[in-house]
């Protein structure tokens, strides 16, 4: 509203993160008809794409009960221009924003893995170098890992964090299981097939995001 016309005046009645529902007045505005017809409709479509993002959030992190872990996160899939407004949103929820770019960690993914196979014949030994030396910048590094062959492949390559990636329950347990035996440091997230119905399940293990 105040970049379309400076002299557009808002007030603010509802603190950031409260529930309001239908009905209740969020925000008053006063100013020139034509300039807030013109920022109407924006205002509102990211009221409404970020209000649903919060409360999303809270919902899993209801569903989590009053455990501080596992953290509930979101992706960095986020639409384009959007993402400090929309990690914003999570954190509004109740959740942890994830990393928000590269420099904040770096994601070792499937495709990844892949490629390091396909091009060096000492992949692993390459993996447990580029992991040394991207922690030697700072930069915490996680693994994502599908199956407990791939984990049992990188549990030694000394990263910060290890994703379980769309694993069924029984292996999730027993992936969980061999972590927190072999190398309890590192930290443990767990991806994909995560849902409000299986949340107070997934709350109930050895597991940080």
């Amino acid at each position: 509203f105040v970049c379309l016309n400076p002299k557009t005046q808002l007030k603010i009645l509802t603190k950031e993160g409260n529930s309001a529902n239908r009905g209740r007045k969020i925000l008053y505005v006063q100013g020139s008809a034509q300039s807030i017809l013109a920022a109407e409709r924006t205002a509102l479509n990211f009221l409404g794409h970020l209000t649903g993002i919060a409360t999303k959030t809270h919902q899993f992190v209801k569903a989590r009960g009053r455990r501080r872990l596992p953290m509930i996160s979101d992706t960095r899939k986020t639409h384009p221009l959007l993402r400090d407004a929309e990690k914003y949103a999570v954190a509004v929820g109740g959740g942890s924003p994830h990393r928000a770019n590269l420099k904040e960690m770096a994601m070792i993914k499937d495709n990844h893995l892949i490629a390091l196979r396909q091009t060096y014949w000492s992949w692993h030994d390459r993996l447990i170098r580029q992991v040394a030396q991207l922690r030697k910048k700072g930069i915490p590094v996680e693994i994502e890992v599908q199956n407990l062959d791939e984990l049992n492949a990188v549990l030694w390559d000394n990263p910060d964090w290890i994703m379980l990636d769309n694993m069924p329950y029984t292996k999730l347990r027993q992936a969980i299981s061999l972590i927190r035996q072999k190398a309890p440091k590192i930290k443990i997230e767990v991806s994909g097939g995560v849902k409000l119905e299986n949340i107070p399940n997934l709350a109930r293990l050895a597991i940080d995001r």
